[in-house]
């Protein structure tokens, strides 16, 4: 019981720090709770077709494991990941005006 609460804090954890970045493109934690009707932690295609078109469309490259699931850590990783590869691309631009 301690380690599914425990699981569950730090996803929550995990997948509030990936929304405290977000703008509108990412995922709400409130969104992720509402698509996941099963209320298992994770988001199937189907979940996300039904409750999160946007992440339907990019689901396979969001379930890092291939189980058919996309959990808070994933999508927190996708969109570290993603992030991080915008900033890359950004360092690569050249400013104006310098």
């Amino acid at each position: 019981m301690r380690i599914t609460t425990l699981a569950t804090v730090v996803s929550s954890i995990l997948l509030g720090a990936a929304v405290a970045q977000a703008g509108d493109t990412k995922i709400s934690q409130d969104q992720f709770k509402a698509a996941d009707t099963d209320r298992d932690g994770s988001i199937t295609l189907a979940e996300a077709q039904t409750g999160i078109p946007k992440l339907a469309e990019k689901f396979s490259s969001v379930d890092a494991n291939g189980d058919g699931k996309v959990s808070a850590d994933e999508l927190s990783a996708h969109y570290k990941s993603h992030d991080k590869s915008m900033e890359a691309d950004e360092a690569k631009t050249p400013k104006t005006g310098e």
